[in-house]
């Protein structure tokens, strides 16, 4: 009996002890899931330190979208998964396109955007993950903190201001000896250069004179309407 209990302790120790091993030895035979690159793509004369910290950009949205990645590499192995982003330029604007390619070369979706300047690209960067990521057109990530020059293009609204006026007025009554009777006009009108939407008010009167045989009467008007301008 005492040969037994002392061969269960044996076995409990030795349980106790083999059991770290052991997990490390499970820990070490499942395959970690691959981490995604950032890699640099074409970028042609732009300078690399602006494109390096585009990529960043990049890099730091995919992170916030719960990806893992590495950070910006210039150079990464073909049989990698990675983030490609290609910064040209055409002309003045600089094209950008962010590209999910698994493995290098194969590319499972892709989005682009133009950029009026380099410095656009703090707002593109979060539209251009989004759209990749959750796969939706980079139109529908606008929003007021982000658009671009090339968004406003056809998001743009017609400019116009608030005009107010004060004006005097003559008023004449045929047959009568009302002749240019002073008056006032005040109104508000919003106009831009195609149309004018506003109100008016205008007022002329002469007061009833008991010693006079002159004669007297009222005039006033209110208006609501518009105006287009056709050059």
């Amino acid at each position: 009996m005492k040969y037994l209990k002392r061969c269960v302790h044996r076995l409990f120790f030795l349980t106790l002890f083999a059991l770290p091993f052991a997990a490390l030895i499970v820990h070490a035979d499942v395959e970690m899931p691959a981490r995604s690159v950032v890699l640099i793509g074409d970028s042609a004369n732009l300078p690399d330190a602006d494109v390096h910290t585009a990529a960043m950009l990049v890099y730091d949205e995919l992170r916030k979208h719960g990806i893992s990645v590495s950070e910006p590499v210039w150079e990464a192995p073909a049989s990698a998964n990675v983030y490609r982003i290609v910064m040209r330029p055409l002309g003045t604007k600089i094209f950008v396109r962010l590209s999910e390619e698994k493995p290098v070369g194969t590319i499972r979706a892709e989005r682009q955007i133009m950029l009026a300047d380099i410095e656009e690209m703090v707002s593109a960067a979060p539209r251009l993950v989004d759209a990749l990521v959750g796969r939706k057109p980079i139109e529908s990530t606008i929003d007021m903190e982000n658009v671009t020059e090339q968004d406003a293009r056809f998001h743009r609204k017609i400019s116009g201001e608030s005009l107010w006026h004060l004006g005097i007025l003559g008023a004449s009554i045929p047959g009568t000896d009302i002749w240019a009777e002073p008056g006032f006009t005040t109104g508000w009108y919003y106009e831009t250069p195609a149309f004018a939407v506003g109100t008016e008010y205008r007022y002329s009167g002469r007061g009833v004179d008991y010693d006079d045989e002159s004669d007297s009467f009222s005039f006033f008007a209110w208006s609501i309407g518009g105006r287009y301008f056709f050059n």
